[in-house]
Order: structure tokens, then C-alpha cells, then sequence
């Protein structure tokens, strides 16, 4: 997963296509508002909309930068006690071979 908002879109989608001509199939763009959900709708992107209560973009480090990395761990959180695997990254990061995740369920250690 990777998290979107309005800003992000266009490096979003890239990363998401970027991910699909590799060969992954599981991965999704959480976005974490109503503009960023609604442009990525258009297209054909797995979704999931978690936003962010009255973002404070007008303080981008100690405001909104707060709001998501907070929102980004309470996510994950609630997805690993539901017994779902993840990989988080950002959008920006950019993957360049198709490297199987289920190798990893195998191992005796968490990456």
C-alpha cells in the first residue's frame, strides 16, 4: 500500500502502474482525501479511502506531515491485527523488478 492525497495523484498513479506492469496484483493507493479519491476513481486503481479529519495543509510538517504519518501507522496497525500482511511504502518509491512477497511469509524474521 501507499498513501495519496491530493497533492500526490499524479505520482500515485505511476507508482501503481509502475507496480502492475511488474506483476504485482495485491497493491492499493489509500487515499487520505475526497480530492485524491475522486481523481484516482476515474481510473482503473484499487482504492481504499481512509481521510484525514480537517487537514492542516496551511503547516505542512508539523500539521498535515503529523496528520498522515499518524494516520499511516494507525492504518497499519489496524491491518496487521487483522492478520493482513502489508509492505508500506511511498508513492515515490519506485520498484524495479517483480520480486514474489509471499517468499517472505517463509522466513523466520519480519523486514
Amino acid at each position: 500500500i501507499a498513501f495519496a492525497d491530493k497533492h500526490y495523484v499524479a505520482l500515485a498513479k505511476v507508482w501503481y502502474e509502475r507496480l502492475s506492469s511488474l506483476g504485482y496484483t495485491e497493491h492499493y493507493i489509500v487515499c487520505v482525501d475526497d480530492k485524491s479519491y475522486k481523481k484516482l476513481s476515474q481510473g482503473n486503481y484499487r482504492l481504499i479511502q481512509r481521510y484525514i479529519t480537517n487537514p492542516d495543509y496551511a503547516h505542512p510538517v508539523v500539521g498535515f506531515g503529523r496528520q498522515l504519518y499518524s494516520l499511516r501507522l494507525q492504518f497499519t496497525l489496524e491491518m496487521l491485527q487483522n492478520g493482513t500482511h502489508l509492505l508500506v511504502t511511498d508513492v515515490d518509491n519506485i520498484f524495479n523488478r517483480y520480486v514474489p512477497l509471499a517468499g517472505f511469509l517463509e522466513e523466520r524474521f519480519d523486514v
